[in-house]
């Protein structure tokens, strides 16, 4: 007799051998009849299982993705959003949707965008342009800072595509770049 190790399977495995065999037709189909309904009862709830672990994963990837879109107050009129891991369309999305939001409600000016830390792929500007169109629609001077040889490399498959936002290799040769602008929005 071959042993699956689960007990279900093998009160299966024996109804049907014994209803096979024939020696009570009626006792055998009634095994059956009970082990395949205990079968499908353990299905039932190992589906139910994996239904709870995967909601309980969308609730972490949500957790997560919250986190992932950190923006940071640098000055009383500045704001820096580092960039960590790849930026794909539904993550610059919500990069946008963060950045915008806290944007308004602090009053900023300013908005540098750091990709120190980004994970860079070929469509990065494709995806950075939408955060950059945003802070502009609403006339917040926007920034990129973390643009070493990977990033303007990646910036030059799309020539033109962010004529206007200033790039810098380091935050606070962005952040020094934007004081003056600073200054003279206060003065003038």
């Amino acid at each position: 007799m071959i042993s699956t190790g689960d007990p279900l399977r093998e009160r299966f495995l024996n109804a049907v051998r014994a209803a096979v065999d024939g020696a009570s037709a009626s006792v055998g189909l009634d095994d059956l009849r009970d082990a395949s309904q205990a079968l499908l009862n353990s299905h039932e709830l190992l589906e139910q299982a994996l239904a709870d672990r995967d909601a309980q994963i969308a609730g972490h990837r949500a957790v997560i993705a919250h986190l992932a879109c950190p923006v940071l107050q640098v000055r009383a009129d500045t704001l820096c959003a580092p960039v960590v891991g790849e930026l794909d369309s539904e993550r610059a999305v919500r990069l946008a949707e963060a950045v915008v939001a806290i944007t308004l409600a602090r009053g900023a000016r300013n908005v540098v965008l750091d990709l120190t830390g980004a994970l860079l792929t070929r469509d990065v500007p494709l995806q950075l342009v939408r955060v950059f169109q945003m802070l502009e629609r609403i006339g917040v001077c926007g920034a990129l800072s973390g643009v070493g040889p990977e990033v303007a490399e990646a910036l030059s498959h799309h020539p033109g595509l962010l004529d206007g936002v200033r790039c810098f290799t380091e935050l606070s040769h962005a952040l020094a770049a934007l004081e003056p602008q600073r200054q003279a929005r206060r003065y003038g």
